[in-house]
């Protein structure tokens, strides 16, 4: 049911706001302070611009990549839902090597993809 993806989400999205005040994380040290003079230098200098360096722990870019993935790999066949899990690790990994987390970032919104994703379990109707 889309409602409880929904649901989950913004549980995970309140929860992880909470986790930013009190846990204020700031990557800009990660940061290249120069991007080399390339297409992929570019796509990243947006992503820069448009994602700023606050806001890190944990990651909802991985809380929610992951959640969704977890979500449909128990709904949808095998064949559908397996690739969207390596789909969701991909973005977890990528978020690191475009300097957008810390490893600590990431395993905490994988914690909380997980957490959300459980505790849902005891409603699901499939």
């Amino acid at each position: 049911d889309m409602k409880e993806a929904i649901l989950g989400m913004l549980v995970a999205f309140a929860i992880a706001n909470v986790t930013f005040m009190l846990v204020p994380v700031n990557i800009a040290s990660l940061r290249a302070a120069e991007l080399p003079d390339t297409v992929s230098g570019a796509f990243i200098g947006i992503l820069y611009q448009v994602d700023g360096p606050t806001n890190c722990f944990p990651s909802l870019h991985v809380t929610f990549s992951l959640y969704a993935a977890m979500w449909a790999y128990v709904r949808f066949p095998r064949r559908t839902g397996a690739p969207l899990v390596m789909l969701g690790i991909a973005i977890a990994v990528s978020t690191m090597l475009v300097k957008q987390h810390f490893v600590a970032d990431v395993l905490g919104g994988t914690a909380l993809a997980i957490s959300v994703f459980l505790a849902q379990r005891p409603y699901r109707q499939t």
